[in-house]
């Protein structure tokens, strides 16, 4: 079994999102999928409930493991051929758990300054891991997302080549098995390429 973890130190940048769209493109490409949901918050826990009461229930299984423990617990017993773990935000323990469990980190990020800026404490958790940044809710109106993949690369640090736009689809998504864009199709082929 292999595990790809998307790990950002900071909240609100796309994780869940994300998480669950790559489930989707690695269950539509054939692969058992299985969703680690460690976030206390628990979105994607809340995410597949709420498509399983409206009658549409995702492909794969969500389990919540909120804690080093329970998601250590949870990588060792997955039966699928891909854990997917969606990480919490500013809970050292379990990213901590999460970055030794990973075979593949991804890092959603902005393109601003800021949002690269903030990429760098947790590019500092996965020094060890392979690691990529994804750059994640990208205005197509403008150029930043050039300028950041440019400044990343030239830093040494792997920029995944499909970039996510931002879309009003994926933010109403939640609770719903959404059709999976061509983009995240062409990240999920990016971790496969990456994890064999």
């Amino acid at each position: 079994m292999h595990t790809v973890g998307f790990i950002h130190s900071k909240g609100g940048v796309g994780k869940t999102t994300l998480a669950i769209m790559i489930a989707l493109s690695l269950e539509h490409a054939g692969f058992q999928v299985e969703l680690l949901d460690s976030d206390p918050q628990g979105s994607a826990t809340r995410w597949s409930e709420r498509a399983e009461d409206v009658g549409t229930p995702l492909p794969f299984d969500v389990r919540s493991a909120p804690s080093a423990r329970s998601l250590r617990a949870a990588v060792s017993s997955a039966s699928a051929d891909i854990a997917v773990i969606d990480t919490p935000p500013g809970t050292p323990e379990v990213l901590d758990a999460a970055v030794d469990l990973v075979d593949l980190a991804l890092i959603p990020s902005g393109a601003s300054p800021m949002d690269i800026d903030r990429v760098w404490p947790t590019m500092q958790l996965l020094a060890h891991r392979p690691t990529a940044v994804v750059l994640n809710a990208i205005d197509a109106r403008e150029s930043v997302s050039s300028v950041a993949r440019e400044v990343l690369e030239s830093e040494g640090i792997p920029v995944a080549e499909a970039t996510i736009p931002m879309r009003a689809s994926a933010r109403r998504a939640f609770g719903t098995i959404p059709d999976v864009a061509e983009h995240y199709r062409a990240l999920a082929k990016e971790v496969l390429e990456a994890l064999h």
